[in-house]
């Protein structure tokens, strides 16, 4: 099911910090998933409808320490 209208702006906020906190997690982990964009980003289906997941790890590579030097996870 698709569903067309504008977003509020508590609804971007809310996907918005969900993006990121996936990204911190894939850092933390040193992947670098090297292809964000609106289609590599969907929606969870029933019970998981509002739960954001990163798809389409075809460029993602593993990084090494230098790779994300100004990122400190806390």
């Amino acid at each position: 099911m698709v569903r067309e209208g504008k977003l509020s702006i508590t609804t971007i906020a809310k996907i918005g910090n969900q993006l990121l906190q996936n990204m911190k997690i894939l850092h933390f982990r040193n992947i670098a998933h090297n292809d964000i964009k609106p289609s590599n980003i969907l929606f969870g289906l029933k019970e998981k409808r509002s739960q954001l997941f990163i798809v389409d790890f075809g460029l993602a590579d593993l990084a090494n320490q230098n790779t994300f030097p100004s990122l400190q996870i806390q």
